[in-house]
């Protein structure tokens, strides 16, 4: 039995693989037809290190300001001149703290522009991705210590979902005029895809798919009506005009912010959703009834609320630290918070968010009670001897 589920989780590991690559390729194709002549490449950045720091001084911005302009040589350690050393200008503004001062021994990236034959350079910002991928690797090393197999399969889920938010989600939202439909059917596909990638096929991964499946339907509901009902036009930061005004590009705002409900809830109803459904797993008795099951669910669910919510709230609070710190410093009215698209959006996020994960508890209380009331029926008809003579 347990070589059969090994080689049907393969198998729709495979399925799973499949489908992804073959919407990736469809995706792609469709973005490649939008002509983006605005997109950089990998070639128009320089990779280097600082050598020498020759020269500071003061020049004109042309526009009636200054600018620090940095005289330095450089060593360049990417494609397509790497170990070359080179003596670039660059120009930065004092109130550009990230990037100034610049110091021997600095790592930065360089945009490289060509115009009409000559070579201009500017710091974009330093290089980080060395320390991240030590970090990532960590945190590879660590899961797979911990988790040993199902460690590799949370991995595995992990790769999957980032695989479907960067390569099928957001080339969804580039080329659909309503992403709406498209993200919601994403996200159950995250959902389920992760859910067999990491439980396989069990009655515990059952139970904590259907339940999840009745709470990220409920937050999108919630989600749908609590954006025609706020009247939320999607345009919250500058982030929002840029995309409004991209020429040939017809982005839905709103259906982003829908997007954004959706998908942040997703990771938290998960988790709560197999949670349940494991330890009521663990707690399989042949002694015990369906009341002692729904009263530990109710047990396990209060304090899984209580801790969750918390959590939830508080990831969406340090997402926009910042924005309450930028309150705090201007003394925001509560009229205007309250009333402002982007403060409510950040409340309403929030509070949908958790609405979701309090109903994906009862939900998978309810999958595991109505499948365990059904086996016990079963068994009871089988080990009745009336029955069995019939």
């Amino acid at each position: 039995m347990k070589q059969t589920r090994n080689i049907l989780w393969i198998l729709t590991c495979l399925i799973l693989g499949v489908i992804s690559f073959s919407l990736d390729q469809f995706y792609q194709d469709k973005v490649s037809q939008l002509n983006l002549n605005h997109v950089l490449t990998n070639d128009d950045f320089l990779k280097v290190t600082v050598i020498e720091v020759m020269e500071e001084s003061l020049v004109d911005d042309g526009f009636g300001g200054e600018v620090i302009n940095i005289r330095m040589q450089v060593e360049v350690t990417s494609a397509p001149y790497k170990n070359d050393m080179l003596v670039i200008e660059v120009q930065v503004h004092d109130v550009e703290t990230e990037i100034y001062p610049i110091n021997v021994g600095d790592k930065l990236l360089i945009n490289m522009l060509d115009i009409e034959g000559e070579i201009f350079f500017s710091v974009v910002t330093y290089q980080r991705e060395g320390g991240l991928l030590w970090l990532m690797a960590l945190f590879v090393v660590m899961v797979v210590i911990i988790g040993r197999f199902k460690g590799i399969r949370a991995l595995l889920a992990l790769g999957f979902s980032i695989h479907v938010i960067l390569r099928l989600l957001i080339p969804a939202i580039l080329i659909n005029s309503s992403i709406i439909t498209p993200a919601f059917f994403m996200s159950l596909y995250i959902l389920i895809g992760s859910f067999i990638i990491i439980g396989g096929f069990s009655s515990k991964t059952l139970h904590a798919t259907l339940g999840s499946l009745i709470g990220i339907t409920v937050s999108s509901l919630l989600a749908l009506f609590f954006l025609n009902t706020l009247k939320m036009t999607g345009i919250l930061d500058e982030q929002s005009f840029f995309l409004l005004n991209i020429q040939g590009l017809d982005i839905d705002l709103r259906g982003i912010l829908f997007t954004s409900i959706t998908v942040g809830s997703l990771g938290a109803i998960m988790d709560v959703s197999m949670s349940l459904a494991s330890a009521l797993h663990e707690l399989k008795s042949p002694t015990k009834t369906i009341k002692d099951y729904v009263a530990s669910a109710i047990a396990m669910s209060a304090d899984m609320i209580a801790t969750m919510t918390n959590t939830l709230i508080l990831a969406y609070v340090g997402a926009s630290l910042s924005m309450l710190v930028l309150m705090a410093v201007y003394g925001q009215p509560t009229h205007f918070i309250f009333n402002a698209e982007f403060y409510a959006f950040e409340v309403m996020m929030g509070i949908i968010g958790s609405l979701g994960l309090i109903l994906t508890l009862p939900a998978t209380t309810l999958m595991f009670v109505i499948s365990t009331w059904f086996k016990k029926q079963i068994s009871l008809h089988e080990d009745n001897p009336l029955k069995r003579t019939q």
